[in-house]
Formats: C-alpha cells, sequence, structure tokens
C-alpha cells in the first residue's frame, strides 16, 4: 500500500509541476499591456519573458537527460520544484523588471528538470503496458498548463489585480513543492540507478530510430509553435476579433489535451505505435494544406481542434517509443533529446513559416502551411523505417 500511495503522490505532484511551469510560461502573453505598464518596459521586453524558455531549454536539456539517468526522476523533480518556487517567489517580491526577468529565468531553468523526467518516472513506478497513457497524461498536463496560462491570468488580473495574481501563482508553487516533498517522504528520495546510464548515454546518438524520431519531434512541435506564433495573421483573412482568434488557439491545445489521453490509451490497446502516428500525418497533412481556403471561423475552429487531436495528441506516442528503442537505462537522455531537437524546430520552422507566411496571397500563410505539410510528408518514407516493436535492443537497453 505504501508504494502505491508514494508513486500516485509523485505522479499527481509531476502533474502539477508541469502544468504549473507551462502556465508561469507563457502567463504574460495574454496580459502583456498590464505587465509592460506595472513594470514600466516596452512590450519587446514583456515578450523576452516567454522567448527565455526555449533558450534554456536548448542550452541544458540533454544535460538534464544525462543527470536524470545517473542520480534518478525523484532528485530532477525536487530539484525543478525548488527552483520553480524559489523563482517564483522572487519574481514576484517588488516592481523591478530585472527581478522579473531572473524571476522567469530560473523557471525557465526548471523546466527540462521537471519535464524531462516523465519517461523515467513512467517506467519505473508503472507496468510496462501504462507507460504510455502515463507519459500521455502527463503530455495533457502541458497543454492544461498552456490553456490555462492563456485564459486565466486576463480573468485574475480583472477580479484580483495584478498582485494577487503574483502571489498566488508563488503561493501555488509552493504548496506543489510541499506536495511533492511529503510524496518522497513517503516513498523515499533513493531509487535504482543502472550504471548503464552513464557509461552510454553517448550511444543515443547512433540510434537510427532515435534520430528519425527526433526529425518527428523537431517539425511537430516547430509546426506546433509556429500555428500559436503567427495564428492572429493567419486567420486575418477571416476578419475574426481578438477574442475569436484566442478561442481558436484554445481549441488547438483543448484539441491537444484529449489527442493526449486518448491516442496513448488505444496505444495500450492495441500495442501498435507507427499506424497512430501515420494516422495523425494523414490526418494532419490534408488539413494544413486546406486551412488556407477555409472561409468559415467555425468550421476553422473545428478543422484547429481535429489538427490539435492528431498532431499533439501524437507526441506521447513517440516519447513513449524513444525510451523503448533507447532502453529505459537512457529514458531520461532519450527524453531530453527529442524535446532538445523540438525546441530547436520551435525557433526555425516559426521563422521560415513567418518569411513563407507574409509572401503568401491575400494573407492565407498558403506557403507556410504547404511546407509544413510537405514537411510531414517527407517524414513519412522514414517512419516507415522503424520496426513496429515493443522493445529494440540498444546499447542503453536493459535487456544487455
Amino acid at each position: 500500500m505504501k508504494i502505491n500511495i508514494s508513486k500516485w503522490l509523485i505522479f499527481v505532484a509531476y502533474i502539477l509541476l508541469v502544468a504549473l511551469n507551462q502556465f508561469l510560461w507563457i502567463n504574460f502573453v495574454t496580459i502583456s499591456d498590464v505587465v509592460s505598464r506595472e513594470y514600466q518596459v516596452d512590450t519587446f521586453y514583456v515578450g523576452l519573458l516567454a522567448i527565455i524558455f526555449p533558450i534554456v531549454y536548448v542550452i541544458i536539456s540533454i544535460p538534464t537527460g544525462i543527470f536524470i539517468d545517473r542520480k534518478g526522476y525523484k532528485l530532477s523533480l525536487l530539484i525543478g520544484a525548488t527552483l520553480m518556487a524559489l523563482f517564483t517567489f522572487i519574481r514576484g517580491l517588488e516592481y523591478n523588471y530585472v527581478l522579473l526577468f531572473i524571476g522567469q529565468t530560473g523557471i525557465a531553468f526548471a523546466q527540462p528538470f521537471i519535464n524531462n523526467s516523465v519517461s523515467r518516472l513512467a517506467n519505473a513506478e508503472f507496468p510496462q503496458e501504462r507507460v504510455p497513457i502515463i507519459i500521455g497524461i502527463g503530455s495533457l498536463a502541458i497543454f492544461l498548463g498552456v490553456g490555462a496560462g492563456m485564459l486565466l491570468p486576463s480573468i485574475m488580473v480583472q477580479y484580483m489585480g495584478f498582485d494577487s495574481m503574483m502571489l498566488w501563482t508563488s503561493v501555488f508553487s509552493i504548496e506543489v513543492l510541499l506536495l511533492y516533498l511529503l510524496a518522497i517522504t513517503v516513498s523515499g528520495l533513493r531509487e535504482k540507478i543502472s550504471e548503464k546510464g552513464e557509461l552510454k548515454y553517448r550511444h543515443l546518438f547512433g540510434i537510427r530510430e532515435l534520430l528519425i524520431f527526433s526529425m518527428i519531434t523537431f517539425v511537430g512541435m516547430g509546426v506546433f509553435n509556429g500555428l500559436l506564433t503567427w495564428i492572429q495573421p493567419m486567420l486575418a483573412h477571416l476578419n475574426v476579433s481578438d477574442i475569436e482568434v484566442g478561442i481558436d488557439g484554445l481549441m488547438f491545445v483543448v484539441g491537444g489535451m484529449v489527442g493526449s489521453a486518448v491516442i496513448p490509451w488505444l496505444v495500450t490497446i492495441y500495442r501498435r505505435r507507427r499506424i497512430f502516428i501515420l494516422i495523425a500525418f494523414f490526418v494532419s497533412v490534408p488539413v494544413l494544406f486546406l486551412m488556407p481556403f477555409i472561409n468559415s471561423f467555425i468550421v476553422m475552429v473545428a478543422v484547429t481542434g481535429i489538427l490539435g487531436f492528431f498532431m499533439l495528441g501524437s507526441f506521447p506516442v513517440l516519447i513513449d517509443w524513444g525510451t523503448i528503442v533507447a532502453g529505459t537505462a537512457l529514458a531520461g537522455s532519450a527524453t531530453s533529446f527529442l524535446w532538445f531537437m523540438g525546441q530547436i524546430g520551435g525557433f526555425i520552422i516559426p521563422l521560415f513559416m513567418g518569411i513563407l507566411g507574409s509572401s503568401s496571397p491575400d494573407g492565407t500563410y498558403l506557403y507556410a502551411l504547404l511546407m509544413d505539410g510537405i514537411l510531414f510528408i517527407i517524414l513519412v518514407p522514414f517512419l516507415l523505417m522503424v520496426k513496429e516493436s515493443q522493445r529494440i535492443i540498444s546499447p542503453g537497453s536493459d535487456s544487455q
């Protein structure tokens, strides 16, 4: 009973840590005018508070994964939870932009310690057949946090004031830290660590299957970031309001939340991964190609939700599959590598989408969306090269 209680406490704490971290990343985007006024800075500097997250992630993602494989996910989550609570408190000390930026940077450093732990946690605490759905729920928490970060700050500022919003986010981050401390008090901080994680993480870069998955995350997360980055000009031809733009973006995230639960659940039933990723490709490509020609906002919202369901819902399947091909001894490093490539794609693809979108006819972002669809098509033959198996022998595999 002790083990069951502790693993669920840890998992609930992990879900809250992920969601809160994503909330803190995006929480100033929809209230940039308020932050600009309160801190007396240009809105460009408000944007930097979100941009710092992917920058930090690219720098420390792989080292964080190596740390997780050497020291375990429990210590990694403890570091992430502590950093997040500390720097959330620091950023709310006074209306000083330097402290605010330092606080956001510290929270950004907490992100890979939290997010990159999911595969290690799932494999350590849950039966193998349940790992995909556990990782899926972890990914759902990401989208939940992003959605909350887009929706709640403006409501909190309107009804509570900016001071109260900053205070309550600090209080909640401390409460989540305390919950995680309770969980590891029940279960113990120590966990079984395979020595292979220390010695063979360098072999990850020689695993063909993992490199293919990294290409998919590069494109997938890049398209995701690009769609959210350029969603307003992309919908300009529909003559919609800012609120309607927000609704469409939220539907994309909500679709991803539902897909992150449903698709991994289907994987656990049918024990097949590749077919669901291929279905995601075959649905996403025509949707991307058709989006520039949609003239109804209602239809656009429905199509955006479908795209989020399949494209974002397949991401946890890739994370789980990456753990399988790398071996659970290198789960943290494999997950970190996939996140690393996804964050790089999150820089590069939106940049090209912006260039191509601005030259598209009638502001439809036709060329940008054609590029996105073509990138997914190019990935199909590479995905077909990956064998559909429950475990592939690799240098980090526990079976060796």
